[in-house]
């Protein structure tokens, strides 16, 4: 989803259209678009939340499902669910579908706690077995992709030269790489959270799906990151004061043109963390770079190489 029509559809959300201002609507009454546009303006309004353009898009075609855009909230049942991963399933894959699925959930999820409506997520409960049993929606496969040096070094140098350059987008991607950070980390630091001295960044409430509430954290870097920071313009209180989605779009036109297939920024994360370990950070020192809580977290961004552990594996054990 594009930067405008996002905007599009959260002020949609925002306008009230499906709901007065003075209050909801009954729960018998809600419809399940209505209750999924007061989901979407709940955690808009919410600081530091942000609800991705993927989930954003996701969720206006649900809204538009026929099954779904004039049923009733309540009477979402098992049922319907079902019917709805069996249609889903006629143009997607199991994966997706379960993604779907989760995406629905959420507004009746959250609608008692935090929308203050009479809705409750225990009938997505009780289609879970079935829609698994039937193989209707299956767990996502884990993403492996790496950038290799050369695409790596292609793709900034690229982005350096672009006649089409209005941002730094080499300094992010390749600060990305350094700093192990995700993009939005990146879009939000600011120059106070930078210790030179130390190299440590301070990173405010960290997305971590086990603390949906506070995750403050601090990260060493490395000089190479250090020097990108100083090659910055201090206009802006952040360092790098740039739109998440004008930095993935430059990276993915680089990556097009230069035939570069499936490579994702978000990638840069995992290249940046399998180099560290590859080069002996432990998996404890990567803990405190990535911010992941435990190792079944990080693993799924180590992807080791395996020629260069055979090649360690020969110093160590040479006689």
């Amino acid at each position: 989803m594009d930067r405008k029509r996002k905007k599009e559809f959260i002020a949609l959300a925002k306008q009230g259209k499906t709901q007065s201002e003075s209050g909801h609507k009954e729960p018998d009454k809600l419809l399940v678009p209505e209750l999924i546009d007061l989901y979407i303006k709940k955690w808009h309004d919410e600081p530091k939340l942000d609800i991705g353009g993927s989930k954003l898009s996701a969720l206006e075609c649900i809204k538009h499902h026929p099954l779904l855009s004039r049923l009733r909230a309540t009477r979402l049942n098992k049922d319907v669910i079902i019917k709805y991963a069996e249609e889903r399933n006629k143009q997607a894959k199991p994966q997706t579908v379960a993604q779907d699925i989760s995406y629905l959930r959420q507004p009746f999820k959250h609608a008692r706690e935090h929308l203050n409506i009479d809705i409750d997520d225990i009938e997505f409960k009780k289609a879970s077995p079935s829609l698994k049993a039937r193989k209707l929606i299956d767990n996502s496969i884990p993403r492996s992709r790496k950038a290799t040096p050369k695409e790596l070094g292609d793709v900034i140098e690229y982005l350096k030269s672009s006649p089409r350059r209005k941002i730094p987008a080499h300094d992010v991607a390749e600060f990305a790489y350094r700093s192990c950070m995700r993009l939005n980390e990146i879009c939000s630091l600011k120059w106070s959270d930078i210790d030179d001295h130390f190299r440590t960044i301070f990173i405010k409430q960290r997305k971590d799906p086990s603390n949906k509430h506070r995750n403050d954290q601090t990260i060493p870097f490395s000089p190479k990151a250090l020097e990108i920071i100083k090659r910055q313009k201090r206009t802006d209180a952040r360092v790098f004061p740039f739109k998440k989605d004008s930095v993935r779009a430059a990276w993915a036109r680089a990556c097009e043109k230069l035939d570069i297939d499936d490579l994702h920024f978000h990638d840069l994360r995992r290249t940046g963390l399998s180099q560290l370990v590859e080069s002996g950070l432990s998996f404890e020192e990567a803990m405190v770079i990535s911010g992941h809580k435990d190792y079944e977290q990080l693993k799924r961004y180590i992807n080791l190489d395996a020629q260069k552990i055979a090649k360690r594996l020969e110093e160590i054990t040479r006689d």
